[in-house]
């Protein structure tokens, strides 16, 4: 899932943006493959980054990658891109 949205999160930014933008990827003490694949899709993927937490919970991982941005604004989407 986390690939498959990335790409399509990527494509969607590359097409409609014409200012800059960052993914960022919070990995929150995983103890799956993602730590893995958000490396790889940042080595794949222009302004895709990964951030990898020890800590669990999402509050904290959302509160380290917002406050450690230098951008103005800042937006959140699930992994599945369910969020509007």
């Amino acid at each position: 899932t986390l690939a498959r949205s990335i790409r399509v999160l990527h494509a969607y930014l590359t097409d409609q943006f014409e200012e800059p933008w960052r993914i960022t990827i919070a990995n929150n003490a995983s103890t799956d493959n993602t730590a893995a694949i958000a490396d790889s899709l940042t080595a794949e993927l222009p302004g895709v980054h990964a951030v990898h937490l020890v800590e669990k919970g999402r509050g904290r991982a959302l509160k380290r990658v917002w406050l450690a941005s230098p951008a103005a604004v800042v937006a959140y989407v699930d992994v599945d891109l369910s969020t509007d």
